[in-house]
């Protein structure tokens, strides 16, 4: 396949096909993706995108910018790759994809979150906006559920709590009911952050129960860690190591051994 896609790529050249030699290489990018051979693949789609460039193919120059982001970002040169994810946004803006700059943008503002808080809620909020779309609520949600996390990083309590319960009714709706523990775990989080510790309890039964309805024992056991926590926090230590023992039995069961030391120390 590489030999082949090497050869249609130099044929598509001698022919002065532009988009048919860039086609070429971010093909050739993919399969060297599938062998392993990362190098490769990323100066194969370096290759590329000049090339969509000269030919005025902005969905094309959109498509390989996104997947040299990709390639950048699992080699850890994150700096890179949000400049790469930002072209493509600018590029998908003009040509009207406002659902796919909204996912590059989105990328951003993930890739942002540990070392620029402020950075990442304002990618998170133009994300938020541009996947604002009513037949697709899942990529909204993920948008706030990364606002919501900014805004919690940053001292911004009630503004997280709307991002989450938004992002969970917005998973709810759609039926993800993972994602939908994931945020309103994360809501709960928020309300025992600032001592709240009625809607934590709360908050954390609710995730505590969608993470059962679908056996993601991982989420189940943090909830039962989590409550246990707020337990302790109030006094309660009967409950306390209740919930630290079933968050044990949780993890040993799903070969969890990290999780079940945590547990155990508490």
């Amino acid at each position: 396949a590489v030999a082949k896609l090497q050869e249609s790529a130099s044929t598509a050249a001698r022919a002065r096909d532009t988009v048919g030699e860039a086609i070429s290489l971010q093909m050739l990018s993919d399969v060297y993706v599938r062998l392993g051979k990362t190098k490769d693949a990323v100066q194969a789609i370096e290759a590329a995108v000049p090339l969509f460039k000269q030919a005025k193919d902005k969905a094309g120059e959109a498509g390989a910018w996104i997947r040299l982001a990709t390639l950048q970002e699992s080699t850890g040169a994150v700096a890179a790759a949000l400049t790469s994810y930002r072209t493509a946004a600018v590029l998908q803006t003009d040509i009207g994809d406002k659902f796919g700059a909204g996912e590059s943008t989105l990328s951003v503002a993930m890739l942002l979150e540990d070392t620029d808080p402020s950075g990442a809620l304002e990618a998170a909020k133009s994300a938020r906006e541009l996947l604002d779309n009513p037949e697709r609520p899942q990529w909204k949600a993920t948008a706030l559920i990364v606002l919501g996390n900014m805004h919690s990083s940053l001292g911004h309590h009630h503004e997280a709590v709307r991002c989450f319960v938004d992002a969970a009714n917005n998973f709810h709706a759609v039926g993800l009911v993972s994602l939908e523990s994931e945020a309103v775990g994360k809501l709960a989080k928020s309300y025992h952050s600032v001592g709240q510790y009625s809607l934590a309890i709360s908050y954390y039964g609710q995730a505590l129960d969608l993470a059962k309805k679908v056996g993601d024992k991982g989420r189940e056991g943090a909830m039962l860690l989590s409550l246990g926590s707020v337990s302790e926090e109030l006094g309660q230590h009967d409950s306390a190591q209740a919930h630290f023992r079933n968050a044990e039995k949780v993890f040993t069961a799903s070969g969890d051994r990290e999780s079940r030391a945590t547990a155990l120390q508490s």
